[in-house]
């Protein structure tokens, strides 16, 4: 019976394990697939221990490395772990999925940002277009906030390197709104138990030049889960997504 429960489990993992690894059942995946692990050192044990009783019937010696083989199992399991963990649940926190949209509007990856977006458009082209108007206007409005702060660390070559992308407080626990802001520090003093004098920074907002909603969403299948989509994203009134 275990080899055919290890097909079907096999089987299980192929079909649901690519849509379900992305989102919020990530974890089912996983124990699917230590579960299958684990029953092949289970009918490795069981074949070792008949083949040593028949040994000791037949008065043979066994091998000497024995069930030391199975050893070849832990770095397997290691390596496995660690690349499903390293790309797998990445859907299951709206702070990853906007990094990852993030990333790909750097790279100008038009085809990671739709799978990223709740209703992509149906030609990836605009995409690139909207990247290319968001980027100016930032551009514009970077130049601009640098003659006022001073500088203050903006980089007008590199906007999305000179904005921070701040969550904000939502009513809907399925959504998730982020500003997108140019920030300064500034030094606060003070006094530690009122006798020290201390200095602190604080991060303090210049102007907020867009915003991100994010949102979850059922994936297709039974035991998909959920995972975040980026609903919009919006800089100087030009957005991309819904």
């Amino acid at each position: 019976m275990l080899p055919i429960a290890q097909v079907a489990a096999a089987a299980t993992l192929v079909l649901i394990g690519p849509a379900a690894s992305v989102g919020t059942n990530a974890w089912l995946v996983f124990l699917l697939g230590a579960l299958v692990l684990a029953s092949w050192a289970v009918v490795a044990v069981h074949a070792y221990r008949v083949a040593a009783r028949r040994h000791r019937a037949l008065d043979v010696r066994p091998r000497a490395a024995g069930g030391l083989d199975l050893l070849w199992l832990a770095p397997v399991a290691v390596i496995l772990s660690t690349v499903f963990w390293s790309s797998a649940a990445r859907a299951a926190d709206p702070g990853t999925v906007l990094a990852d949209y993030v990333t790909a509007w750097r790279s100008g990856r038009i085809e990671a940002a739709m799978a990223l977006l709740e209703a992509p458009p149906a030609d990836g082209e605009l995409i690139g277009d909207a990247w290319a108007t968001q980027l100016s206007s930032l551009r514009n409005d970077l130049v601009r906030l640098s003659a006022v702060s001073g500088g203050s660390g903006i980089d007008p070559e590199r906007p999305l390197d000179s904005v921070v992308w701040t969550a904000k407080p939502s009513q809907d626990s399925g959504s998730f709104v982020v500003a997108i802001e140019v920030v300064r520090r500034e030094t606060v003093r003070g006094q530690v138990l009122g006798l020290v004098p201390s200095t602190s920074q604080r991060l303090v907002t210049l102007e907020r030049l867009g915003t991100a909603q994010l949102r979850i969403v059922n994936l297709p299948g039974p035991l998909a889960g959920q995972a975040w989509r980026i609903v919009r994203v919006e800089v100087g009134g030009v957005v991309v997504g819904g």
